[in-house]
């Protein structure tokens, strides 16, 4: 059995931070960029699952997170972006939209990241990680200035190192957009693991945006 220890709790943090989301259905026009500055509360109520499932710490544990996410218009309905999550993780996508209808858009996507961390306790160990994500967008614009978004996501990770595995999840977000070329994201976002159904991450985050802007019809 692998005894967890407190980066282990810190790396299963970090990979939840990334059920954030930062952004509306909406693309970039090409050439255009935004940037995100986003901090939040990283939650689960069970950390030493992912090591051993026969182990449940029944305690909530909580942890603030940064991140820093840029974003950019290649083509038309498509963008890119890249997402780091302070300490360790970092997630590229691609996002496709394919609706804009009377203020509602669709779109979808899929990011490819992970990490790789020692620790500083115990010699020659350390945790990689490699994570797919497949996430869908729908959001709402009630105006230039305000609008609602959501995203359902697949997330796949594979562990290796001092820590071996494989995670599947699905997660959901919502979220409020405040403003247009410069504003604030706060949103919310839920986790389930499909193999461990007491696996729950979920967390709290805003996030300042500033830069270009999507189009809004």
């Amino acid at each position: 059995m692998f005894r967890p220890v407190a980066w282990i709790l810190t790396i299963v943090l970090a990979s939840c931070a990334n059920l954030s989301t930062y952004q509306t259905a909406r693309v970039l026009p090409p050439k255009t960029t935004r940037f995100m500055l986003g901090y939040g509360y990283a939650m689960s109520p069970v950390v030493t699952a992912p090591v051993d499932p026969t182990e449940r710490d029944k305690a909530a544990y909580i942890q603030r997170y940064y991140e820093f996410a840029a974003r950019g218009g290649t083509k038309p309905n498509i963008d890119l972006g890249l997402k780091y999550t302070f300490p360790a993780q970092l997630l590229g996508d691609i996002k496709q939209q394919f609706l804009d209808w009377h203020g509602l858009a669709m779109a979808i996507g899929l990011g490819i990241g992970g990490f790789s961390t020692t620790s500083r306790e115990e010699v020659n160990s350390g945790v990689n990680q490699f994570k797919l994500m497949v996430p869908f967008y729908l959001s709402y614009d009630l105006g230039w200035f305000l609008g609602i978004y959501t995203a359902a996501k697949y997330h796949f990770e594979y562990y290796f190192g001092t820590l071996n595995g494989i995670s599947n999840m699905v997660s959901a977000t919502a979220g409020v957009r405040i403003g247009n070329k410069w504003g604030l994201l706060v949103e919310g976002s839920y986790g389930q693991n499909l193999r461990y159904s007491h696996i729950q991450p979920h967390q709290i985050s805003a996030a300042l945006f500033f830069g270009n802007a999507p189009s809004v019809k």
